[in-house]
């Protein structure tokens, strides 16, 4: 195959991304006069952050989020919207349909998820069943809410929930770690 101008570059730089599983590194060649340079790779939840994983402190609600999010690889915004109604936990699955978002204000956005494939539906394993047999027999209809409102969180309430997770495992993560956690455990 003879490839030219943009063409090579594109192949020349998808081969070395192919490759290259680094962290920060910076690629120079001198042949075609490029330089690459690749940025730190998804975090992944490091053996201490795992145990820690297993005492987290938290309401109730935050644990449950967090064990969706580790054991189902879902969006966060997928996982904050999703309804009593989504779970069968006679047959183990839970049904992604929408998903919360949010605009420049505070408030909650129900979407479609974010691609066609967002819809579709997930198993519960073993690990998360028992967190959801207890947590939603105490849900009415959106699984994580205001104290106060019933509606689904608001973006202030969102971020002060996820500080408190970082806060106890003593890291700066985003919940797009367990996305990326569970699609190398696939």
């Amino acid at each position: 195959m003879i490839l030219f101008g943009d063409e090579l570059y594109y192949s020349y730089a998808s081969n070395i991304l192919s490759i290259i599983q680094v962290d920060n590194l910076k690629y120079k060649d001198e042949t075609f006069d490029i330089t690459l340079v690749f940025g730190p790779m998804y975090h992944l939840l490091t053996e201490e952050e795992k145990e820690k994983l297993k005492h987290l402190d938290l309401q109730e609600k935050e644990i449950v989020f967090v064990m969706i999010a580790r054991y189902t690889g879902m969006r966060p915004e997928e996982i904050r919207g999703l309804k009593k109604k989504d779970f069968d936990l006679e047959g183990n699955t839970v049904t992604v349909g929408r998903a919360i978002s949010y605009a420049s204000d505070d408030r909650g956005i129900v979407k479609e998820p974010k691609t066609e494939s967002g819809y579709r539906t997930i198993p519960i394993v073993n690990a998360l069943k028992p967190h959801l047999e207890h947590f939603l027999p105490q849900v009415e209809e959106w699984l994580f809410t205001g104290e106060r409102t019933g509606k689904p969180l608001y973006k202030t309430s969102y971020r002060r929930m996820w500080n408190r997770v970082r806060k106890q495992l003593g890291t700066n993560i985003t919940p797009y770690v367990f996305r990326h956690e569970f699609a190398t455990q696939l």
